[in-house]
């Protein structure tokens, strides 16, 4: 079963690896740190549910049969450095009201999503490679006070999603070459859109637009009411295919 702990305090996960099981989860635990640790052919690379004071960073995961990292109520954390590829699901995984998240400095290649979240508030993802995942680079639901800043999204099926978003910001990121549109917001009340630079992508560059499935079958189920009080300022949009540059 590979590394399975609860209530967890004050202690270390280091240098470890494992293959062929569920890796390391870790249930009701506070101030561990996961690190440098290499996780191949498993369930989950690293679980981990009710916990807080995390820090995760420097691993190696390749090959999971669900998520690389999965954080499920989680809190005051840091996801850092990671390398994970070739994930049946999300390489990076935030749900059940994780809040005060850090997702900075990843590579991600390969999965389905690059980095995914439900339902959390104060997320900031920042400064990571994603590219080739088969669906979206960066998806956020339901997502409040957060921050997808300086990300790096190259050659995936779609961009950045966000539906539901408050008060979040979208600033400084290199969108190219995505096949279902750069960057789509849905049903988003207070949203700054500035400073990305997005080129090549096949769909919008940017949208605001309520209903998705016209440009490609990732964005399907995006809709909801329409946003409010969203700003794009200074953002650098080139060559997108069989759509407008903006589309509101």
């Amino acid at each position: 079963d590979g590394i399975q702990l609860e209530s967890l305090t004050s202690s270390s996960i280091n240098g470890n690896s494992i293959n062929n099981c569920e890796a390391i989860s870790l249930f009701e635990s506070s101030d561990v740190t996961v690190e440098d640790n290499t996780l191949v052919d498993s369930k989950w690379g690293i679980y981990i549910e009710n916990s807080i004071s995390l820090a995760i960073s420097n691993n190696n995961i390749c090959n999971a049969s669900i998520d690389g990292i999965q954080l499920r109520d989680a809190a005051l954390s840091s996801i850092m450095g990671n390398s994970i590829q070739n994930c049946v699901e999300s390489a990076i995984y935030l749900l059940d009201s994780s809040h005060d998240v850090t997702v900075k400095a990843n590579t991600l290649v390969d999965s389905k999503w690059g980095v995914r979240s439900e339902s959390t508030t104060s997320i900031v993802v920042s400064n990571n490679t994603i590219s080739n995942v088969s669906l979206t680079g960066i998806d956020l639901t339901n997502a409040a006070s957060s921050s997808i800043i300086g990300n790096s999204i190259i050659n995936c099926e779609g961009g950045v999603l966000l539906e539901g978003g408050l008060d979040t910001k979208i600033v400084n990121n290199t969108v190219n070459g995505n096949d279902g549109g750069g960057i789509i917001i849905t049903a988003s009340d207070e949203i700054l859109i500035a400073g990305n630079m997005l080129d090549s992508n096949n769909g919008p560059g940017i949208s605001l637009c309520v209903e998705m499935q016209e440009f490609h079958f990732n964005f399907e189920g995006a809709y909801g009411p329409g946003g409010a009080n969203n700003e794009l300022i200074d953002n650098v949009i080139t060559a997108s295919t069989n759509a407008a540059q903006i589309h509101i």
